[in-house]
């Protein structure tokens, strides 16, 4: 019987689309473009995931590279994306169902520290035994040594 069950976050239990993301924080389809190029780009985002950068510094930074309308919307979508990722169908109902049998529940996630820190704002996420996000670690998928931390 399967006792331990462990996911992962973006794709596995929540679609993560840059593209789509962009499009919830800018109707215009050129400012929403801009937003995916800049604010989602893996320049930051591999490192908010590995832990060597902060939230604020990718605010900052990303800021600079944005024009002056857009700029306002980056803290924004710094302390808002993890709650805007749609769940991905089924998932709800089956981590509802794996919790009822008394399934152990495991996130194992390349992801930020401030996710890791606002986890408990996300529904599915609710009845997890145990989070482990990369930037807690400073090390991420497929390095060995996050597997060994999270066994």
């Amino acid at each position: 019987m399967i006792n331990t069950v462990i996911f992962d976050y973006g794709n596995t239990l929540a679609r993560y689309d840059q593209e789509e993301l962009g499009r919830m924080y800018a109707a215009n389809p050129e400012d929403a473009s801009l937003l995916c190029e800049v604010a989602f780009s893996r320049y930051y985002w591999d490192r908010l995931d590995e832990g060597t950068l902060s939230n604020d510094e990718w605010i900052a930074d990303a800021k600079k590279h944005l024009p002056p309308h857009l700029q306002a919307l980056v803290p924004i979508i710094a302390t808002t994306w993890h709650k805007r990722l749609p769940i991905i169908d089924g998932m709800q109902a089956l981590v509802d169902s794996l919790h009822r049998r008394g399934v152990k529940l495991y996130l194992l996630s390349n992801i930020s520290e401030f996710f890791y820190e606002h986890h408990h704002e996300i529904e599915i996420l609710k009845d997890f035994d145990g989070i482990l996000c990369s930037a807690t670690v400073k090390a991420v998928k497929p390095n060995p040594e996050i597997y060994k931390i999270l066994i």
